[in-house]
């Protein structure tokens, strides 16, 4: 590598300085752009599927099919916890047994369940705004 003069000013790897400086941009962009996706494009699935699976977690432990069988919506609705949100509950079977939010940006989770001891199919909602 040599050293050229050009204008009384020592010219040494300049193209080796124009690509670093263009690969050092690249990973500034590339970051920025995950940084955006991570806080807008991922919540609303993230917050469905939790809500999904806490009702399947109550389904696992033998809770969820006692309270809609039963038709106790409210007692459901208080065993459930998620941190920075509001959210209610409801199922239905031929009619629908819960409270049904009037809110704007409501996310959805609904888990299936057959009934208890005889075939009695139970849509359960879990909305979360």
């Amino acid at each position: 590598m040599g050293v050229h003069k050009y204008n009384g000013v020592f010219m040494e790897m300049k193209g080796f300085m124009h690509t670093f400086e263009s690969i050092i941009a690249v990973i500034i962009l590339i970051g920025f752009l995950i940084f955006l996706r991570s806080n807008y494009v991922s919540t609303p699935y993230d917050i469905t599927y939790r809500g999904y699976e806490i009702l399947e977690d109550l389904d696992e432990k033998g809770e969820l099919r006692d309270y809609v069988v039963s038709g106790d919506w409210i007692g459901l609705n208080s065993k459930i916890n998620i941190p920075g949100y509001n959210h209610s509950i409801e199922f239905c079977n031929q009619t629908c047994i819960g409270y049904k939010p009037d809110k704007e940006n409501v996310w959805s989770s609904v888990y299936i369940i057959g009934g208890k001891d005889v075939y009695e199919p139970y849509q359960i909602k879990l909305y979360i705004w």
